[in-house]
């Protein structure tokens, strides 16, 4: 089989007729032929996303072709995490230029994923065999989240002595996201 680059290619065949018959004009017919080789092209050539435990998110790619035709698509991911706006659809070109398709990519189910990265991949598939990959990662941070040690302190002291002071440690439970916090009492001599 030949390969060929994306681009128009036209080539004819010519049929001489042929006779034995001295008063007939053997007539001469060419087919032309056109073929339009297309190409799939996508962008961006990754996708990346930062989102928190238990979030989803939304990113964008594009499809479009070279040369004019119609080629059919699809497209698929392989992990849990990433859904697709639509599993496949059709690329029209025309001399005037390519049309566009957007696919939204949904970074979902991210309850379940622990803090860490991940990377997934979307094959974009066309006839003929033709495929290719988009790699999506992914960054799950963990949900800034106040805590207190301990959250419970019982003390006695004696009518008339002070209290020894108790510390309580006050943090956050994210490395990357910073969260404000302010100390108040619901007794006025805490």
């Amino acid at each position: 089989a030949v390969t060929l680059a994306a681009g128009t290619y036209t080539g004819s065949v010519t049929f001489l007729g042929t006779s034995t018959d001295p008063d007939l004009d053997p007539q001469h017919v060419t087919a032309t032929f056109v073929l339009h080789v297309m190409e799939l092209h996508f962008a961006p050539s990754q996708l990346t996303n930062v989102i928190m435990q238990g979030e989803t998110a939304i990113t964008n790619f594009q499809l479009w072709t070279t040369n004019q035709g119609i080629m059919n698509y699809s497209v698929s991911a392989d992990q849990p995490w990433l859904a697709l706006s639509t599993p496949g659809g059709s690329q029209t070109g025309s001399l005037t230029g390519p049309a566009t398709n957007t696919i939204s990519v949904i970074y979902t189910n991210t309850a379940a994923l622990t803090v860490g990265d991940y990377s997934g991949t979307i094959t974009i598939a066309a006839a003929g065999g033709w495929s290719t990959n988009l790699q999506a990662l992914l960054s799950v941070r963990a949900m800034p989240m106040l805590s207190v040690s301990p959250p419970l302190v019982t003390n006695s002291v004696m009518e008339g002595q002070n209290l020894a002071p108790q510390p309580l440690l006050v943090w956050n439970g994210s490395a990357d996201d910073a969260i404000g916090y302010q100390v108040t009492t619901n007794q006025g001599r805490a």
